[in-house]
Parts: structure tokens; C-alpha cells; sequence
């Protein structure tokens, strides 16, 4: 299963527990981090080295950070999380952004496109068009 990780602010990151994450969920890995009001999303890591280098700049601000396990869809860059709403078809300029990470399975998940994970279904099907009509829905 995956590893879905909330690190707060000015809590260093612990790099020798993040690369066991990684080592354990090596399908991919990416996290989001809030900067100066702007919503940061890096993913498609597939060695840890590559992951510390992008994230060690951040790791001072609250960040989500996610090790996938691929469960559905294919292992590539595209399948990896954070999946940002923004990304998804018909995002306003304006819209608060939000970036969505999940360990586990929805196995209720639309599976119309076979090499996307069931994660990446249910932002495009359930939280974008949500997020779409009302963009503070998560606060």
C-alpha cells in the first residue's frame, strides 16, 4: 500500500525514514508544499536521490509527501502523486489550488482509461468537477 505522509513546518525531514518509505514504495514519489501563497507540486521520482534534491529546499514547510505502491495504472510520472486539480481540464486562474494524495484503493473508481490509476479516476471524476463548482470545498 502506499505511503501517504503530512510533514508540518519547521519539523526537519528525516531523510533515513523517508528513503525506507521510498525504498518500500518504489512505484514513484512526489509531494506539494504551500510557498508565499503559491501551491507547489513536484512527482515522477524513481530514485530517492532525485527525490531529496527536489524536496530538501522545502523541507521547512508544511508539505504532503507520497511513495506509491501502484496498485492500478501504469508506473510512470503521470501516475504519481500529488495529482494537482489544476492539471485537470477547465481549471480557473483564480481557483484556490489543491493537490491530492491517497494511500489505499478505490476500488468503486471509474476505469474507463486503464493506464491511469484509480487515484487519478477519482480526482477527474468526483473531486475535480467538485472543486470546479466550488473551489473552498476543502478548506
Amino acid at each position: 500500500m502506499c505511503l501517504a505522509l503530512y510533514k508540518p513546518a519547521g519539523i526537519k525531514a528525516d531523510w533515513t525514514k523517508l528513503q525506507n518509505g521510498m525504498e518500500h514504495n518504489a512505484d514513484g514519489a512526489g509531494f506539494a508544499v504551500a510557498v508565499d501563497g503559491q501551491l507547489i507540486v513536484e512527482k515522477g521520482f524513481f530514485k530517492f536521490e532525485q527525490f531529496k534534491m527536489a524536496f530538501e529546499p522545502f523541507e521547512m514547510y508544511d508539505a504532503i509527501v507520497h511513495f506509491r505502491m501502484a496498485t492500478h495504472g501504469d508506473k510512470n510520472k503521470a501516475n504519481c502523486h500529488p495529482f494537482d486539480l489544476r492539471d485537470f481540464a477547465g481549471a480557473p486562474a483564480e481557483h484556490t489550488p489543491v493537490a491530492v494524495i491517497h494511500n489505499g484503493i478505490f476500488s468503486q473508481a471509474n476505469d474507463d482509461q486503464k493506464q491511469w490509476s484509480d487515484t487519478w479516476h477519482v480526482c477527474r471524476d468526483l473531486l475535480h468537477p467538485l472543486w470546479l463548482s466550488d473551489d473552498k470545498c476543502f478548506e
